[in-house]
This record gives C-alpha cells, sequence and structure tokens, in this order.
C-alpha cells in the first residue's frame, strides 16, 4: 500500500507513466492478497485498512481506470469483513490471532488507537467510492470510541470532549506547572487489557503527585504522533464536503 501511494504521489509530480504503470502493478498485487474464503474472508492480510485505503485511493483518483471495477467488489467485501470484527455494541473492531479475537491482545505492547484510526479512514474512503453506508457507519464506530464512545468515556483526543486522560507520558509532565504533560490535540496510545489479563479495556487513570511514579504507564497514555496522523486522514475522509462517488 505504501508503494502504491507513493506511485501514485510520484506520477502526479512528474507526470512518468512508469509510476502509474508502478501503481498498477501494486494494486493487482494487493488484489492477489485478498483472503477468499473462511473467517478472515475480505481482508487483506491480517486486516487491511492500508491496503483498502491505497485501493481506494486510486479509485477515486482514477474511476476511469479498468481497476477500478475489481477494487470496488474487492472494497465491498473488505467492508463486509470489517463488520464481522465488529459485532459488539461499540461496533469497535476486534483483533484477530489464528482462529481468535481480543478486543485487547494480551500481547500488546500498547494500545493501538492508529489502527481504529486507520481503519476510519479506510472505510470512509470506501464510503465515498461505493456510497456503502456500511461502511460509513464502521468508520464512525472507530472514530467514536477514540473521541469518547468507550466505557470510561474517556475522550482520547487532548482538549477535546469533556474528559481526557488525567496525565500523560510525556517530557512536558516534567516543565513545572505542567505536570499533566498534556498537548493539545495529542491522542496517546489508547486502551490494552486490563492489569487482570482479562480481554477488558485497561488505562492508566491514575493522577500525577498522587503515587510513587514520575510517569503514567507509556502503553495507554504516550502520545504518538502517528495516532494523530491517521486521525486526521479519518477526519479528511470523512469530510461532509465529500460525498460518495457517482
Amino acid at each position: 500500500p505504501h508503494l502504491l501511494l507513493s506511485s501514485l504521489d510520484l506520477f502526479k509530480v512528474t507526470g512518468q507513466q512508469r509510476y502509474l504503470d508502478c501503481a498498477r502493478g501494486s494494486i493487482q498485487k494487493i488484489l492477489a492478497s485478498q483472503t477468499p474464503d473462511g473467517r478472515m474472508q475480505g481482508a487483506f492480510g491480517g486486516y487491511g485498512q492500508w491496503e483498502a485505503g491505497s485501493l481506494a485511493v486510486f479509485a477515486l483518483t482514477y474511476p476511469q481506470d479498468p481497476l477500478v471495477p475489481q477494487i470496488r467488489q474487492a472494497l465491498t467485501d473488505y467492508t463486509t469483513f470489517c463488520l464481522s470484527t465488529a459485532n459488539n455494541p461499540f461496533g469497535l473492531s476486534k483483533e484477530s490471532v489464528g482462529e481468535k479475537e481480543y478486543f485487547f491482545h494480551p500481547s500488546a505492547n500498547m494500545g493501538v488507537n492508529f489502527l481504529y484510526l486507520g481503519r476510519a479512514w479506510a472505510a470512509g474512503l470506501v464510503y465515498r467510492l461505493n456510497g456503502d453506508i456500511r461502511a460509513l457507519r464502521f468508520a464512525t464506530e472507530q472514530m467514536d470510541w477514540v473521541m469518547g464512545k468507550n466505557p470510561f468515556g474517556l475522550c482520547q483526543v487532548e482538549g477535546v470532549g469533556s474528559y481526557n486522560p488525567h496525565w500523560y507520558h510525556h517530557r512536558y509532565d516534567s516543565i513545572p506547572g505542567h505536570k499533566r504533560g498534556a498537548v493539545p490535540g495529542a491522542v496517546p496510545n489508547g486502551y490494552v487489557v486490563n492489569l487482570a489479563g482479562l480481554d477488558a479495556p485497561g488505562f492508566d487513570m491514575t493522577y500525577p503527585g498522587t503515587g510513587q511514579r514520575d510517569h503514567p504507564s507509556y502503553r495507554t497514555s504516550e502520545p504518538w504522533l502517528v495516532h494523530n496522523m491517521h486521525y486526521l486522514l479519518a477526519l479528511c475522509a470523512l469530510s461532509p464536503t465529500r460525498p460518495p462517488a457517482e
């Protein structure tokens, strides 16, 4: 997917046909990698949000390309897969490991807000391409989880919503008078498996200055630009000024 997106950018800048040919070659490889059957039917690899998003970018940019009908069908199948992972009251996509699914993978070293936001980005683009309301609903559910529709009612975009993390694992928390370490707009790593090791949401909700620790857990509370990058991508994909393609 990264080669595909890079090739499209290079073609846009240089106009050299070889880059567009490279993009088409990447598309064919991505399409061939889609799981044809079984529990992962419709996925690309372990899930496939970046593959799906890059396919949608190409199809929206070059709607008359002969590969677009294949892309549309592949992304319809991908949307069906996404919904199969989100059959829960929050509509949150789960992690697939072998034949099991987890809300919070027990071996995950940190929260994965970038995954939810990346899936929102891809699904938003799929909606713009196919007009599939299922994709729009899935995208907004992933965004809603990060923005506060979760068990703690925690908005994970600093300075937005009514309830943010109490403090952040950030160098700024060492600045006198700035103990929270809060950076406006920062998105932390997010929920992980709870302290009991159960597949239930865990987040470091301690307050600064109330214990022996100098910082909250990086696993949940460290901001990361990758989360913000996908947050911005998702916002752009879901912009109401961008209707589905005709």
